[in-house]
């Protein structure tokens, strides 16, 4: 089977057919250059790199979600040798530091001769883009351009919300029913002193968890908001069931929160199955 055919038909069993900025996603990755594939949430970016990865014949290969990366790059496990292809799953930096390590991977990467896909919310002109630092990764972003294949995923249609394989798990508020797993309450994971391999490390000890206690993040410090979406980006990644608890309905927790990279983690949470009080389902565009 061809990779065109190969996007085709497992599109067709997740219920849609690729649209025109889909297809042409795939017809650069049925080439030999990178591609940078960017676009706003919910257009199939990772569906589209994660449908690559498992249909190309390339037993070369290794795929990094953003927070993954850093992981294995902090713990000495970073290891490009013998690899022809490297996925690279929410390519986006808002700390120069991070960014200064992805520009060395990217170069190293380039010298090589491994192909880069990767996946963003951002063109590549709109990475770290802070003004005080832009600049600082302003030789990569011409690498990118260079080197790489743009396509932007642009378009109306949220793909999230016609993938009934992506309901991932239950919003509950004020109350949820008792469910098997991990518990955890949103003042452990999120008010103290937790960090992302926090999160990586309890990830891969289960398969299903229970948050309780989450507020309206609108009213919690910077710092406790932050660590939410991190948590939101691995559990996700790493398909974990998950059963959020809310002292409010998912709207009001949601609601005036301005963060970098917050419309993908709000797009991700109205994937939950909302329950209110008796446990019936509250209608949503999404559910």
């Amino acid at each position: 089977m061809g990779l065109g055919e190969h996007f085709r038909l497992t599109a067709a069993d997740h219920g849609f057919a690729l649209d025109a900025a889909q297809s042409r996603a795939v017809s650069a990755l049925e080439g030999k250059r990178g591609v940078y594939l960017w676009g706003p949430v919910g257009r199939g970016k990772t569906w589209l790199m994660d449908a690559f990865f498992a249909g190309v014949h390339e037993k070369r290969k290794q795929r990094w979600h953003f927070h993954d990366f850093f992981r294995s790059y902090y713990a000495g496990g970073l290891a490009l040798d013998g690899l022809r292809l490297v996925c690279f799953d929410e390519f986006h930096f808002h700390d120069p530091g991070d960014a200064m390590i992805v520009a060395r991977l990217m170069r190293e990467l380039f010298e090589r001769r491994i192909r880069l896909v990767t996946t963003s919310n951002y063109p590549p002109s709109g990475l770290l883009p802070n003004p005080l630092h832009h600049h600082l990764f302003e030789p990569t972003i011409e690498l990118i351009t260079a080197r790489m294949d743009v396509v932007e995923l642009a378009g109306p249609v949220d793909y999230r919300s016609l993938d009934a394989t992506e309901h991932w798990g239950v919003y509950s508020w004020p109350a949820c029913e008792p469910s098997d797993g991990v518990h955890f309450t949103f003042d452990f994971l999120c008010r103290g002193p937790r960090s992302v391999q926090d999160y990586l490390g309890w990830a891969a000890e289960g398969r299903s968890w229970v948050v309780t206690g989450v507020p309206a993040l609108a009213a919690v410090s910077p710092d406790a908001r932050q660590r939410f979406l991190n948590l939101v980006d691995v559990l996700y990644d790493k398909g974990i069931h998950l059963v959020l608890n809310g002292q409010l309905p998912l709207d009001a927790v949601l609601a005036d929160v301005n963060l970098p990279d917050f419309a993908r983690t709000a797009s991700r949470l109205r994937l939950l199955k909302q329950v209110w009080r008796n446990h019936d389902t509250v209608p949503t565009s999404s559910s």
